[in-house]
């Protein structure tokens, strides 16, 4: 059959970093904080669609901010004001399969090592990794800013 299934987009991160934003091939997957041991990290958002009898292997791309640090700018009025500053990356992860009967979610696992993995769920996962809820979460400077 070529039944099209509405997919709600969830992102894992088991990354040290918080991700502002990613998508995947251009429906927009939210932000997420780092996943804790129970919890993604993220909510889900709308929406990816997943046709039913879609030949497998099928690549997705998926770009998402790599990196989020903190720049200081100074306005026309002289002040000095911290803003972020995003770094980009992008992939394409390939998805091998399967797909459930009755899918609903597409998730995405950003790993610490830098790959990503795609699912296609009935229900949400529970995160992949066992992680530690006390690990400690990067952020700071950009590496060309003096403070």
């Amino acid at each position: 059959s070529s039944e099209p299934h509405t997919l709600t987009i969830l992102g894992y991160n088991y990354t040290n970093r918080y991700i502002d934003q990613f998508s995947v091939n251009g429906a927009g997957g939210g932000n997420m904080s780092v996943s804790t041991p129970t919890s993604s990290g993220g909510g889900g958002t709308c929406c990816a669609v997943w046709v039913d009898g879609t030949p497998l292997p099928v690549t997705m791309h998926v770009r998402w901010v790599a990196d989020t640090c903190v720049e200081f700018l100074t306005n026309k009025y002289g002040e000095k004001r911290a803003t972020a500053r995003n770094t980009y990356k992008e992939q394409d992860v390939v998805f091998k399969g399967p797909a459930p009967a009755e899918p609903n979610n597409l998730e995405v696992h950003f790993y610490p090592d830098g790959h990503i993995e795609i699912a296609i769920t009935k229900m949400p996962s529970k995160p992949l990794l066992k992680l530690d809820a006390e690990r400690k979460v990067k952020a700071g400077l950009c590496p060309d800013v003096k403070p």
